[in-house]
């Protein structure tokens, strides 16, 4: 019998590598997408939240968090890894000596990073125009933190700019309705609000913070982890079953915090969610209009309005479709609806990239869905082209 078992399982151990090695080098990037450690190495210097570096980011009193001011650090998408820093406004750009008239760029993590500094539509913006373009994009964060740090850094140049673009993505709902979500602890970024069975907001303490990150140090250092980092790079099997696992513990969380009212008070951590899970699309739209915990978002674009008018700069929000969604013209109607009716000047990306006949293959990066670098050429040619009112010297 015990001989029957160990063939069994050795043939299974067969199977199961002759399946990981086929699948490793013929497997297309299309099927995989839900895993980006996947046929990738990752450094060490970048395995933070979501790969953010340590010591690139600082806790905030207001914000919850920012990019550090004259932080420097890695970091890494679809196998590449290139070098991030930040300049003396907290940035992720050149250093600026006297500035006179300027471009304000403002967004998240599609304005910010996920390409190299010089691919970035920010950077080619810049190189293309003439125009001096501030690109303060910080990932993880929607209009509340951006409209707050742009008045920061206008009173710190001692002038507005004569322009501002904020580059929307669909979670900016999220992010705002959660605002301030996130700090640093021992120089790592971490969420600090989690939902409960209701959507509202959970607030996670600063003893639970600094236990997580001491567990994940000390599970990080151990040959566990070296072991699972590898097999998480070659091997399909494992990653599939890491994939099952986790929506299955997440679903299941989700049924015990949704038992009972009684049951609520007693919650475990693990039955919260993230507040990404936030529901952001109705009747396959972006949900804006009369979606109630768009508020706060709606008051961070009028925010951002009013610091404009008072000031005398052009205010233009761009709106980034998510990958899925590339060029679906009719996704964003309702957030569309509500600048036009605020007097808010946009464009929507999708129906640029739908007029260009481009694709959402060449757009975003194939497995981590933000703009790739032909992605950021493609929105870098748009805006000079469409805004030669802003960007007069354009060739």
């Amino acid at each position: 019998m015990r001989n029957v078992i160990l063939a069994n399982i050795l043939i299974t151990l067969v199977l199961v590598s002759a399946f990981d090695v086929a699948a490793f080098h013929f497997l297309p990037d299309a099927y995989i997408r839900n895993f980006p450690e996947y046929r990738h190495s990752i450094p060490d210097s970048v395995g933070g939240r979501v790969k953010y570096p340590h010591g690139y980011f600082t806790a905030h009193k207001t914000r919850g968090f920012d990019i550090g001011k004259n932080s420097k650090g890695s970091h890494w998408v679809e196998g590449m890894t290139y070098p991030i820093w930040s300049n003396s406004y907290g940035c992720f750009d050149v250093e600026r000596a006297e500035v006179r008239e300027y471009v304000y760029f403002a967004g998240d993590s599609y304005t910010w990073g996920y390409a190299p500094f010089e691919q970035k539509f920010g950077t080619l913006v810049e190189q293309n125009s003439g125009t001096t373009v501030f690109k303060c994009g910080v990932t993880h964060t929607g209009q509340r933190h951006q409209v707050e740090k742009l008045r920061q850094i206008a009173a710190e140049i001692g002038h507005p700019p004569k322009a501002i673009f904020v580059f929307y993505s669909y979670n900016d709902i999220a992010n705002d309705y959660a605002h301030p979500h996130s700090t640093v602890v021992d120089g790592w970024q971490l969420d600090r609000v989690m939902l409960d069975r209701d959507y509202q907001p959970v607030l996670r303490t600063d003893e639970e913070l600094q236990r997580g990150v001491e567990s994940r140090l000390a599970e990080q250092r151990g040959w566990r982890s070296g072991a699972k980092r590898f097999l998480k790079r070659y091997s399909l099997t494992v990653n599939l079953l890491d994939y099952a696992r986790d929506r299955g513990v997440r679903y299941v969380d989700r049924l015990r915090a949704t038992s009972t009212a009684a049951d609520a008070a007693e919650r475990a951590p693990k039955g919260l969610s993230h507040f990404y899970d936030l529901p952001h699309e109705k009747n396959g739209r972006y949900w804006y209009l009369d979606n109630p915990r768009a508020q706060a978002n709606k008051s961070a674009l009028l925010d951002l309005r009013r610091f404009s008018a008072a000031n005398d700069a052009e205010l233009i929000v761009v709106l980034i479709p998510p990958q899925e969604k590339a060029t679906d013209t009719e996704w964003y109607q309702e957030l569309r609806q509500f600048l036009a009716d605020n007097g808010i000047r946009y464009m929507d990306l999708a129906s640029e990239f739908r007029d260009l006949r481009v694709t959402q293959d060449v757009l975003y990066w194939r497995r981590d869905g933000h703009l790739s670098t032909t992605g950021n050429r493609v929105v870098a040619e748009i805006l000079v082209e469409k805004y030669p009112d802003v960007f007069p010297n354009s060739p």
